[in-house]
């Protein structure tokens, strides 16, 4: 376990100290180590690490040795670069158009609010006039009940 857990870590070194991958294999694999150093029965050993039985961590660590080498060759951390530029233009963009949407909304919704003080007309036409205010028609007069009808 520690001997795979050692080739992991120098595998790893050759990666951008900077590449998040390379910082995450790093803790993982000084943890492990860490966790079989300090301990020499197997079962607490997995527990700590939970990671399965392990034989299941050596045959991780032995995978996680190929990744690093297919990461290395591949240059993973100009493609993880290049994608976040890209995802970081996306989201300007959304932004830009998101601004661009609320501005004009705003800019609407304050002329609804005061389109019946503004007028949008030519020179020559004049606002329409006010309407004389309606007053309601005032009901007959009525008749008393009591009263004699009328011949």
């Amino acid at each position: 376990m520690l001997l795979v857990s050692s080739n992991v870590l120098d595998a790893v070194k050759k990666i951008p100290a900077t590449a998040a991958y390379r910082t995450t294999v790093e803790q993982w694999f000084n943890f492990i180590t860490k966790t079989a150093q300090n301990h020499t029965d197997i079962k607490k050993i997995e527990d700590e690490i939970g990671l399965g039985q392990i034989e299941e961590v050596i045959e991780m660590a032995k995978d996680e040795l190929e990744l690093v080498q297919y990461y290395y060759d591949n240059k993973g951390w100009l493609l993880v670069e290049q994608a976040q530029k890209e995802g970081d233009a996306i989201v300007e963009g959304i932004q830009s158009l998101l601004t661009y949407i609320l501005t004009h909304l705003l800019t609407y919704l304050l002329i609804l609010d005061m389109a019946d003080s503004i007028y949008f007309t030519t020179p020559e036409m004049k606002p329409p006039a006010a309407a004389a205010p309606q007053t309601p028609p005032t009901p007959p007069p009525s008749t008393p009940t009591n009263a004699p009808p009328k011949k």
